[in-house]
């Protein structure tokens, strides 16, 4: 165990240095970050710009979270009024690996949001963020608080949160993969297909879903994700309802922290022919499975 988590460890430390490159590559390309833009600040354009051409739009001269603070709140100018946000890292001084967002009804402190939060920080940083209803309204909070954080590579969200990271990421090249924690496919029975099949084939997918949520069924979720053009990996929490709620709390708050470590763990350690897994209860512990070859999840 020890020598696999070193191994973890150093996987992690080896992504965070490609990305600092990568930020600093882009970064030299472009000049002062957001030079593209026209707009000197969040209020010349009455609003944050939810076009296809990039985060910056806007947004560029806005100061960055305290890099030397890593983890804890901090806020995301936006319109006129400010994002609420948090960094959650067990490393010093780490850009996060991804960025994530609450579902419907949720919020920034809910027990779905902390749990998985709280479980991707035990390997890795990841900054949530909170956001309204309204799909629009999300995406162009998401695309904000990406542009704050000079970060667009790993994405993700729970519920309508997953639609609006998957909905970001159809428009941005420079993702590479986004997390999708129960994925709400049926609205009222209606299929909403079209965010999944629009996901770019370089993009790599991970979807986390409960056995029991009637808003992702699993064989219409498999009819849809057999047309997807982006590589898929799915991994199923057996028992888990939409919330991913199980039946007494404690096993619910163990599993939600376990579906974050999963997620950490995929991003940067993940075999393009093993691509479903199970999350079980075993003697009140949630208890992932290893990687399979199978044709489908075992739902």
């Amino acid at each position: 165990m020890p020598g696999f988590l070193d191994k973890l460890e150093k996987g992690f430390d080896a992504v965070k240095d490609k990305l600092l490159h990568e930020d600093d590559e882009r970064q030299q390309q472009q000049g002062a970050y957001g030079s593209g833009s026209t707009n000197n600040g969040p209020h010349n354009n009455g609003g944050y710009d939810n076009s296809s051409s990039g985060y910056n739009q806007g947004y560029g001269q806005q100061p960055q979270r305290d890099q030397q603070n890593v983890n804890g709140p901090f806020s995301v100018p936006f319109n006129n009024t400010t994002i609420p946000a948090e960094c959650k890292s067990c490393h010093a001084n780490s850009k996060p690996l991804m960025l994530w967002t609450h579902g419907a009804g949720g919020g920034l402190h809910d027990d779905a949001t902390q749990g998985f939060a709280n479980g991707f920080a035990e390997l890795a940083p990841i900054v949530v963020h909170e956001a309204q209803s309204n799909l629009e309204h999300r995406v162009a909070c998401y695309r904000a608080v990406a542009d704050h954080e000079r970060y667009a590579t790993y994405l993700g969200g729970r519920s309508m949160g997953s639609r609006t990271a998957a909905t970001v990421a159809t428009s941005h090249p420079e993702t590479k993969a986004v997390v999708l924690v129960s994925y709400p496919l049926l609205n009222n029975g209606e299929e909403r297909s079209q965010i999944m099949l629009d996901l770019p084939e370089h993009l790599d997918v991970l979807f986390i879903l409960g056995s029991k949520d009637p808003m992702n069924p699993c064989r219409q979720f498999e009819e849809v994700r057999k047309r997807m053009k982006a590589r898929s990996w799915v991994c199923i929490v057996h028992g888990a309802a939409h919330m991913m709620d199980m039946v007494h709390d404690h096993a619910t708050k163990d599993m939600r922290r376990q579906t974050g470590r999963v997620a950490a763990e995929w991003l940067t350690n993940r075999d393009p022919s093993r691509r479903f897994m199970t999350i079980r209860m075993k003697e009140g512990k949630a208890v992932p499975g290893p990687w399979e070859e199978n044709d489908r999840p075992e739902w």
